[in-house]
């Protein structure tokens, strides 16, 4: 069985139609893990995921990880969405944040969150925007590949009040634009291309919109204070 010329090895941009496959992958990647607990809410496919995009990446035509890319448009924004008064990073917008993230349990230490890692990093670089940044707990599998492509990082002042909670310290990772390319490099020597082409886009990255793919009313923008 073959999908758009794929033998079921294949990375797509997520909507509603995958909604069920996508919660149920959320559920198992924080089912067993020690460095984030996730809240109620966040264990399902919300209007965020219609507005962003979610990447999704199938193994043998199961959805096995998936990683949401947002932009942040403004300093305001981006202190809505770390849960801080202020950081300590200069930056100039917009850039872009890699979101919410997980992988199913079975398939851990894969390299699959590299992969997802790679095509947000040339998607952005491609959009024009500039540093990304990302949110993580201390000491996770992750940190180490983030701090070896390049990623600064910088403790949250505040505990975590979004849609995650963690007992660990948690992180605020950059990777200033400047490094996004070597980082994008580095990132494409340790996955192989052996690997990156058994995983094709079954999008155009020219599909990626800075200001998202809906009309939506977020906390921190002027429409919402202008209606509080």
């Amino acid at each position: 069985m073959k999908t758009n010329g794929c033998t079921g090895n294949f990375i797509k941009l997520l909507s509603q139609d995958d909604r069920l496959l996508y919660q149920s992958l959320i559920v198992d990647s924080f089912s067993n893990t020690a460095e984030f607990k996730a809240h109620k809410n966040t264990l399902r496919w919300t209007q965020t995921d219609d507005h962003y995009y979610v990447l999704g990446l199938f193994h043998h035509f199961e959805l096995v990880a998936f990683l949401r890319l947002e932009t942040i448009l403004s300093k305001e924004e981006l202190l809505y969405k770390v849960d801080e008064p202020s950081v300590e990073f200069d930056t100039q917008f917009p850039i872009g944040y890699l979101a919410k993230a997980g992988t199913c349990q079975s398939q851990k230490n894969q390299g699959w969150n590299s992969l997802l890692r790679y095509h947000a990093l040339q998607i952005f670089l491609k959009a024009g925007l500039g540093d990304v940044i990302g949110v993580i707990a201390q000491d996770s599998a992750r940190q180490r590949t983030m701090q070896d492509i390049g990623y600064q990082f910088y403790k949250k002042k505040l505990s975590w009040n979004g849609n995650f909670a963690s007992e660990r310290t948690i992180l605020i990772g950059v990777l200033k634009k400047d490094h996004v390319l070597v980082a994008i490099e580095k990132l494409q020597q340790k996955i192989g291309f052996k690997k990156l082409s058994h995983y094709p886009l079954l999008f155009k990255v020219e599909q990626f919109q800075t200001h998202g793919r809906t009309k939506i009313v977020f906390p921190w923008s002027h429409q919402a204070k202008k209606s509080a």
